[in-house]
């Protein structure tokens, strides 16, 4: 047929080449899939000012509740955790906070309680 391009062989160009493209952007696709789904990456968010600085007083809290834990004042110690919890409350989520938070507890529970 004229206006048919024809190879030097004598056949009909391959039409693989078309599909690559779709094939590249599919394989992206279902790494990206992968990454998001499976391993839990999400894209980076950035914190607003007000966020950041919630965050860092929830962190100096924390910090000042551990000690408080470690001097076995344990009402503050749970007070301390309470009050870092309404500024970041993923942040109380931490295995070591939930350690912490349930050892003070036990420990009022059993009447461990310092003397005055």
């Amino acid at each position: 047929m004229p206006g048919d391009v024809v190879k030097p062989n004598g056949k009909p160009p391959s039409r693989s080449r078309s599909w690559t493209p779709i094939l590249t952007a599919a394989a992206v696709a279902v790494v990206m899939l992968f990454a998001y789904g499976v391993c839990g990456l999400r894209p980076m968010t950035t914190l607003s000012a007000q966020q950041a600085e919630k965050s860092e007083a929830a962190f100096r809290i924390r910090a000042s509740a551990k000690q408080t834990c470690e001097q076995h004042l344990y009402r503050d110690c749970i007070r301390l955790y309470e009050e870092a919890k309404r500024f970041d409350p993923q942040g109380d989520l931490a295995p070591e906070v939930e350690e912490a938070r349930r050892d003070a507890l036990r420990a009022l529970e059993a009447g461990a309680v310092p003397a005055p």
